[in-house]
């Protein structure tokens, strides 16, 4: 993970001490206590990474990654590596088909997962391309330190108008996605997501509201066009060099490929949620700002919901 980020393994281990790592997928506890995340872990260290890259200190790159992600991810489901692009026109040779010559009854499985699409089109294809950018990533840029936006780096000639909650449409401005206050502050400094600061809903019957939210989007769009400084970061790119280095390292260092290695590994009694939705991994970013007495009461909570757990599901018919 401190491969697909860019970041030192020291350094990924300070965003797992500061709960500001991406979730994951597995853990274990004791002498063989072991970590693992999926390819949407991996896309967001990819950005973690890509942030800090351009600028931004470690812990204030994760936190805006994990907010940016949570606000494009929640109506959409993914972040777009664009490596479904290889499947289609005008990338694929073979348009019908997929881009490499021997098919594999499991291709249409494993094309599912962008680790497996990105490691198929590397050994199976020359037509992949290391490093460049795509028409259609995902660009995040965010302005003198304060205003995040969200756009997708399509030509001109493809870019298509869109229409904001309160009237306004727009082909050439960005979405206007969080605010960041306090940046100086580093961990400590505030993001809030649009719906925070605007209220959509009172703008359906009030043009009172309607208008404020206008002027607001003005504003920050305002702030956007005489920014003085202007952090970027194509999203999209970064998380397909993530798989790149991923692929490289494991070549370098003699790793298998083999497809049941890699397969998910079995749920951990941390795994999932208790009954009011609460993730019960104590590393879960929710928990992030937690004091050190609120941690440990949380933590208390979570066994004694796993003890629970565990004690139903060992009674008869259970």
């Amino acid at each position: 993970m401190a491969v697909a980020a860019g970041i030192t393994a020291r350094s990924f281990g300070v965003l797992i001490e500061n709960s500001l790592a991406p979730d994951t997928v597995e853990y274990a506890i004791g002498k063989q206590a072991a970590r693992y995340w999926n390819s949407f872990g991996l896309g967001e260290a990819a950005l973690i990474g890509a942030i800090h890259k351009s600028g931004a200190e470690l812990l204030m790159s994760a936190k805006i990654a994990h907010l940016v992600i949570d606000e494009f991810v929640g109506p959409r489901g993914h972040l777009p590596s664009r490596l479904g692009d290889y499947l289609n026109r005008p990338l694929n040779p073979n348009p019908g088909r997929y881009p490499w010559a021997e098919d594999d009854p499991q291709d249409w499985l494993r094309i599912r997962d962008d680790f497996w699409l990105h490691h198929i089109l590397r050994t199976r294809t020359d037509i992949y391309n290391i490093g460049k950018a795509m028409d259609g990533d995902l660009v995040m840029e965010i302005a003198d330190r304060r205003y995040v936006f969200t756009d997708f780096a399509w030509s001109p000639e493809r870019k298509l108008p869109r229409a904001n909650p309160w009237g306004t449409t727009s082909a050439s401005d960005p979405d206007w996605s969080l605010e960041i206050e306090g940046w100086e502050r580093g961990k400590d400094a505030v993001v809030r997501p649009v719906h925070e600061l605007i209220d959509i809903s009172a703008m359906m019957d009030d043009p009172a509201a309607k208008e404020a939210a206008r002027q607001r989007e003005k504003q920050t769009l305002d702030a956007r066009r005489n920014a003085v400084g202007l952090l970027r970061v194509n999203v999209s790119l970064a998380i397909r060099n993530a798989f790149d280095a991923v692929h490289e390292h494991r070549l370098a260092s003699g790793s298998s490929f083999d497809w049941s290695a890699h397969s998910q590994p079995k749920p951990s009694r941390y795994s999932g949620s208790d009954a009011n939705g609460d993730p019960l991994d104590i590393n879960h970013h929710w928990y992030a700002d937690l004091s050190p007495a609120e941690r440990a009461k949380r933590r208390d909570e979570i066994e004694e919901y796993i003890a629970k757990r565990d004690m139903n599901d060992d009674e008869p018919g259970a």
